[in-house]
């Protein structure tokens, strides 16, 4: 009998060894470690100064110069986002017409990229008015918005066609284009 309680004596001996060593292993894998003295983020780096007062903007860094010899690996600013012409076309619509951007709805019927015509309204009510658009030193300009008959100045000066406007108003007469 006593051949067998050593046996059980030893296995519960590395029982406990076996999980002692495997308890340490995941203590020590699963903890952060620690940055070396010194270096940025280390407890031996004095802290910032922090003003007791927010004064705007973001603290000044100064840039890292990439080692001699190697290329830069400074990463570039995203391109910004490029809005289509008839998003352009939109924005217009909402300064020329004043219906907030949350209230207008339009439709861009005809566009060859310098000019453009549709239908613009109000969210939720019935009706609406035509437009035509021209782009005018790169930028979209709303020329018309209506129901009738466009004035010649509104029309002319920008090349749309007669088949979108056969008619326009000058001098208080309409007159054919």
């Amino acid at each position: 009998m006593q051949k067998t309680q050593k046996g059980d004596g030893l296995i519960a001996l590395a029982i406990v060894v076996g999980a002692v060593i495997i308890g340490g292993l995941l203590y020590l894998g699963l903890r952060d470690p620690e940055p070396p003295v010194g270096a940025p983020g280390s407890m031996t780096d004095p802290a910032p100064e922090i003003p007791s007062v927010y004064q705007g903007g973001a603290p000044e860094t100064p840039p890292v110069e990439p080692p001699v010899g190697t290329e830069s690996s400074v990463s570039t600013p995203p391109e910004p986002v490029m809005l289509s012409d008839e998003e352009l076309i939109g924005e217009a619509l909402v300064m020329k017409t004043g219906i907030p951007e949350s209230e207008i709805t339009y439709s861009v019927g005809e566009s060859d990229g310098a000019i453009a015509r549709g239908t613009v309204g109000r969210v939720g009510e019935m009706g609406g008015a035509g437009f035509f658009a021209a782009k005018v030193s790169g930028d979209w300009m709303i020329t018309y918005v209506g129901q009738g008959v466009p004035a010649c100045d509104e029309v002319n000066p920008y090349g749309y066609p007669t088949t979108w406007a056969d008619y326009c108003i000058q001098g208080g007469s309409v007159v054919p284009r």
